[in-house]
């Protein structure tokens, strides 16, 4: 919690990072959907979609961390009623090659390393 707490918005590492017996990489959001709506306006989308290619393919600062034995998840923000749908209509929009890398978790899902996992945080 400290190293989330800790962490500016800007900070161009992980917003959590966990380098052990299980590895874990992950991206904490609180994009809000436009004016209470099901969708993220553009500038939200594309901070999403970068943020998922750094957990995809790593980012240049950190080095420190093997992805491809790290689960990766994507943390946002639960406002209510439209995170859920706001995030699947982007994840519905995502480029053709990011498109089968990301997932919703439910529970009891089996966790992959090799897809972002979207989660929703209260």
């Amino acid at each position: 919690m400290n190293e989330v707490l800790g962490t500016k918005p800007n900070d161009n590492g992980y917003d959590l990072m966990v380098n052990g017996d299980i590895s874990i990489v992950a991206e904490i959001k609180c994009n809000k959907p436009i004016n209470n709506g099901y969708k993220y306006v553009s500038q939200q989308k594309e901070g999403i979609k970068k943020d998922i290619r750094g957990l995809l393919e790593g980012k240049s600062k950190v080095r420190s961390i093997d992805l491809t034995q790290a689960f990766k998840f994507l943390a946002i923000h639960d406002f209510g009623d439209h995170t859920l749908p706001a995030a699947q209509h982007l994840i519905k929009n995502l480029p053709h090659d990011l498109k089968d890398k990301v997932t919703i978790y439910e529970e009891d899902q089996p966790l992959t390393m090799d897809k972002v996992i979207f989660i929703f945080i209260k």
